[in-house]
This record gives C-alpha cells, structure tokens and sequence, in this order.
C-alpha cells in the first residue's frame, strides 16, 4: 500500500467522476494539476497511510469459465479449473488526506469513487484489488444511484477521450450467480 499508487488511483477518479465538465484535455489537465499537482507545482493534496495489518495471503479462486479476460494477469499459463495464484485478504489500513477546504469537494469524489469503485493492485476496474470504507459505503442501490449523480459533475457535451462515471449501473441482484455473467 503505496501513497503513489493510492494518488494515481485518485487522480484516474477525479478524472472520471469530475472530467466530463471540460470541453478538452486541455482544461482538463490545468485543473487537474491545480489539485494534484505538476512537474512544476506540488499537489494541494497531501496523503499518508499507516498500515495496521498486512492481511494473509491466500490462494485465489481457481479460473471460473469466461474470466480469463479479467483476471488474466494472475494466471499465466493456468487452464480452467486451476489455480490461478494468491491473493491478500484482510489488509488494514489508515489513509489520512488533507488538503484546503477549495479542493475539498473533488477529492472526496475521487475518494468515493475510489472506495466504490477501484482498488489497488491489477486490474481495479475489473472487480480484482477492491477496497472497503465504511463511511464511503453505499446503504443500497438507492444511495448508490444518488450519490453517483452527486459527485459525477453533470456537463451536456461531448464524449471526451478519458474515462468518466456515469450515472447509470447494472447492479446484482441478491441470490443471481456470480460476477462471471457481468463480465460476460
């Protein structure tokens, strides 16, 4: 657990939950650089982990039919049904941010999109490396569904060339197989 993989992981958040109101790269890259910093200019953001516990390793799930697109940076030459390497479950950890009260409001957008949606590791937006915070935690799909509207900026524009959050989500529903057909 890395403060620079954890600031590149916000920094792609930003970019996806707060990105769709540029018009280009351009203006992107200037606001972007105002809260995360540049080769020039520090970040307005300052981020420090404490690590609590470092989780155990354990071997990952064999290699379900249709997931070697998602997972397949873990499995090498593995077939179906083999072992397709570990995993480290059970990993605590403190990330404390501060930053001025200016910024604020796009840093908790990365971070909640973050929590909800990325992780740390390969492929985070694959469902592999999640991340949990409790207090970023949707109740339901509800909650979910507002708060993506929320810290999504809403702009009618144009389709951009980075990623962006969009407010609509296939959520699963309880008691439907596993994340397989989704990836499907």
């Amino acid at each position: 657990v890395r403060v620079s993989s954890i600031r590149g992981q916000l920094r792609f958040w930003w970019r996806a939950t707060r990105g769709c109101v540029f018009p280009d790269a351009e203006r992107l890259a200037e606001r972007e650089g105002a809260i995360w910093g540049t080769t020039e200019d520090p970040s307005k953001v300052s981020l420090s982990v404490a690590l609590f516990s470092k989780g155990k390793v354990e071997p990952c799930a064999v290699l379900p039919p249709g997931a070697g697109y998602v997972t397949f940076p873990f499995h090498g030459n593995a077939q179906k049904n083999e072992q397709i390497g570990n995993v480290v479950k059970d990993l605590v950890f403190d990330l404390r941010v501060s930053c001025p009260d200016d910024v604020w409001n796009d840093v908790e957008a990365a971070l909640w999109a973050w929590c909800n949606f990325g992780g740390l590791g390969a492929r985070t937006r694959r469902g592999c490396g999640a991340v949990f915070c409790e207090e970023f935690a949707p109740k339901d799909a509800s909650e979910l569904s507002s708060k993506m509207k929320m810290y999504r900026q809403a702009a009618d524009g144009p389709v951009h060339a980075w990623p962006e959050l969009f407010t609509a989500i296939l959520l699963k529903e309880n008691g439907a197989p596993g994340a397989v057909p989704s990836w499907n």
